[in-house]
């Protein structure tokens, strides 16, 4: 990851793998909604033309047009938060091929209002009437996107500008201390976060177990791990803080969520 740990971040090679999140009503948001992407991301490809999307609402293989939402690199690695085919907040920033450097990428959109952070500086905002997909499709991570991608954060609310700043200045930490041990981090994916009535982890092999814990430390669901996508349903559980376990052998990932 960012912080030079290995096996922390997920790795994407250029072409059509990638990371799925089945579609949940969580993610349709109207013109008049509000949300926000956070994500860590290092490389992009030397094809100065491609689009390589870090995450997005759309159809694997779609075009530009077709996509609900999302950020990818374009155009000579440059990011770029989309509406489907008239919305779009790009950074003006060109980086260097190969980029070696992580950065962090925040996409806001507040009610036709559209902000695009890159490493901590507003890059640029947008405001205009916008339409937004409301497609059934699910949540794309990675796909034709040659390098590394951390920490992705779904919001559904427009983060603060100090929100902003704290997700920039948050130490990369592959696992939060639960007083478990915690070797050989895995690197997993959690959405959307804050959850209402599911969750959807992927996770770099189907087997282990999940574990969810509340703020007391007791199990409130746990479950073996079948599939590299697996959905926890939430929905019963009080709102509140919660820390989600993932173990595969010696190895143990946690991270925190929040049901509401």
């Amino acid at each position: 990851d960012r912080a030079g740990s290995p096996g922390c971040a997920l790795q994407f090679p250029g072409n059509t793998s990638h990371v799925t999140i089945p579609f949940s009503s969580d993610f349709d948001q109207g013109p008049a909604d509000a949300f926000s992407i956070s994500l860590w991301y290092q490389g992009g490809s030397s094809n100065g033309t491609d689009q390589e999307w870090l995450f997005a609402k759309r159809q694997v293989g779609a075009s530009w047009v077709d996509t609900d939402y999302g950020l990818v690199l374009y155009d000579l690695n440059q990011v770029l938060g989309s509406l489907g085919p008239n919305g779009e907040v790009w950074s003006n920033v060109l980086p260097p091929v190969p980029d070696p450097q992580w950065h962090h990428v925040v996409y806001i959109y507040d009610n036709g209002t559209q902000q695009l952070w890159l490493d901590n500086m507003l890059v640029n905002s947008s405001t205009q009437p916008v339409f937004v997909g409301q497609s059934s499709e699910g949540i794309v991570i990675g796909e034709q996107f040659l390098g590394a991608i951390d920490d992705v954060r779904y919001y559904d609310r427009a983060v603060s500008n100090t929100d902003v700043a704290l997700l920039f200045q948050e130490t990369a930490n592959c696992a939060t201390s639960t007083g478990m041990a915690e070797r050989d981090a895995l690197a997993i994916i959690v959405a959307p976060n804050p959850a209402t009535d599911r969750l959807t982890v992927h996770l770099p092999e189907a087997r282990g177990s999940l574990e969810l814990l509340d703020a007391t430390g007791r199990s409130v669901q746990r479950v073996d791990v079948t599939n590299t996508t697996t959905l926890l349903q939430v929905a019963h559980l009080p709102d509140g803080l919660y820390l989600l376990s993932y173990s595969n052998g010696p190895a143990t990932a946690v991270q925190r969520i929040t049901v509401k």
